[in-house]
């Protein structure tokens, strides 16, 4: 009878957004100040792997912080009933981490001597054996 393992997985977001609107008359009485801004902030937790294999197995999570900043401006001018002009900008950063829940595990400490822990991911050698 194979082993069912269940693990806890975990989503949360906190968001937030702003939008402003400024009427400016510079060159028309339609000109029209758009910003927006939007803030989000997460984090996930959860087995990176299928099922039935090590990735399901407790204490094996991979958390996942997220940050996202989003900004936009947008200018809009009617001179002439029959002219429209708009302007518009942007900027987005999304920033995710992908750390696994057992980032402090040192193989050596159960025998494994064979790696080393690196800051990279590790290579895997697969040779040919030749017959």
């Amino acid at each position: 009878m194979p082993t069912t393992f269940t693990t806890p997985f975990l989503n949360n977001s906190d968001n937030l957004i702003f939008k402003i609107d400024q009427h400016l008359h510079l060159f028309s009485p339609g000109d029209l100040l758009t910003g927006r801004y939007y803030f989000g902030h997460g984090t996930q937790s959860f087995p990176l792997g299928m099922l039935n294999t090590g990735g399901s197995a407790p204490g094996f999570n991979t958390t996942t912080p997220t940050h996202v900043n989003i900004v936009s401006l947008s200018y809009t001018s009617v001179p002439k009933s029959n002219v429209v002009i708009e302007l518009r900008g942007g900027y987005n950063r999304f920033l995710q981490d992908f750390i696994p829940q057992d980032i402090a595990f040192d193989p050596a400490s159960i025998g494994l001597t064979l790696y080393r822990r690196m800051p990279c991911l590790r290579a895997i050698m697969v040779c040919r054996r030749s017959a």
